[in-house]
């Protein structure tokens, strides 16, 4: 008896996490209230790398990226064309100045905000 009670339990639980995830999958083409934000520091010699690393992660990713912000903190002239490639290959990507963030999750999530 107590066999059978934990197997209808466990066909439970199995059809409840099915149900979840097929409601998750569909939801998920509508899921883009979440950014990534990437800060470019001048002389940061690893931002190529990161950045291919992001573009990886996209790729493979069953999930939609959402916004991509690149944070400019003073990049130099090298860094801005490496964000202005990467921007033109993901068309979720942008460059926005280190002090354009706030203003921009605001108007990202519509959030009404005196600035």
């Amino acid at each position: 008896m107590t066999i059978y009670i934990c197997a209808a339990a466990a066909v439970v639980l199995l059809m409840l996490e099915a149900a979840v995830l097929l409601g998750t999958r569909r939801r998920s083409a509508a899921l883009t209230s979440f950014v990534t934000v990437v800060p470019v520091f001048p002389g940061d010699d690893l931002l190529p790398e990161r950045l291919s690393a992001l573009s990886d992660c996209a790729v493979r990713s069953r999930v939609p990226t959402g916004r991509i912000i690149l944070l400019d903190f003073g990049a130099d002239d090298r860094q801005k064309r490496i964000c202005a490639a990467f921007c033109e290959s993901e068309p979720a990507a942008e460059m926005i100045p280190g002090a354009g963030l706030e203003k921009n999750l605001a108007k990202m999530f519509a959030i009404r905000a005196e600035m």
